[in-house]
């Protein structure tokens, strides 16, 4: 159903943003080494 395809997107789009926001701090950690 559309429910369950919004749902999917919508944790497509929290894993993401998670995985985007890990990397981003990761290489400002990395860079300020």
């Amino acid at each position: 159903t559309a429910s369950n395809i919004v749902t999917y997107l919508a944790r497509g789009n929290v894993a993401l943003s998670v995985i985007m926001t890990a990397a981003s701090t990761l290489s400002a950690v990395v860079s300020m080494s």
